[in-house]
C-alpha cells in the first residue's frame, strides 16, 4: 500500500533562518523497464497560498459589506465585479449590469469623459478619483 507516494502532505518545516513554515511534501515514483525504481521527492513552500487565501477572505468581506455599493471595472471600464449593496441601490441585477460599461451607472456629465479618464490613466498613472473618497449620483434603472 502506498502511504507516501503521490499522496501531497502538508508538513511544518524549519527555513534556515530558523523560521517555521509550512511546506508541501510530494513524492513520485518512476519506473523505467528493466532498471530500479527512481523516486523524486518535491517541496513547494505553501506560505504564498495561505497569504492569499487570507487576503481573498478580507477582500471578500469588503465587497460583500451591505453598507457600500462595491463596484469594479476592468481596464476598459466594463463592469466586473457588483456587490448586493449596488444591486439594491441601483436596481439594476449582477447580470444586468457585468460586462457592460460602468458609464452606464453614472450621470451625463461624467460619463461622457469616463472611458478617456481610463485611458489617461492608464497611460500615465495620474490619478483623478482613484484611491480617494467622494460621494457621486449613479443611474438606477
Amino acid at each position: 500500500k502506498k502511504k507516501i507516494l503521490d499522496n501531497p502532505r502538508v508538513l511544518t518545516v524549519r527555513k534556515r533562518s530558523g523560521e517555521l513554515t509550512s511546506a508541501e511534501l510530494t513524492v513520485k515514483e518512476f519506473r523505467v523497464e528493466g532498471l530500479s525504481p527512481i523516486f523524486m521527492a518535491s517541496v513547494r513552500d505553501t506560505t504564498l497560498d495561505r497569504n492569499e487565501a487570507d487576503l481573498s477572505s478580507r477582500i471578500k468581506v469588503v465587497i460583500d459589506n451591505p453598507q457600500y455599493l462595491y463596484i469594479a471595472i476592468s481596464r476598459s471600464g466594463l463592469i466586473t465585479t457588483f456587490n448586493d449593496a449596488a444591486e439594491k441601490t441601483t436596481q439594476y441585477s449582477r447580470e444586468e449590469v457585468i460586462g457592460r460599461n460602468v458609464k452606464m451607472l453614472m450621470p451625463d456629465g461624467v460619463a461622457k469623459n469616463h472611458d478617456e479618464f481610463i485611458r489617461t490613466y492608464l497611460r500615465t498613472g495620474k490619478k483623478r478619483i482613484i484611491d480617494t473618497v467622494t460621494s457621486t449620483t449613479c443611474k438606477r434603472k
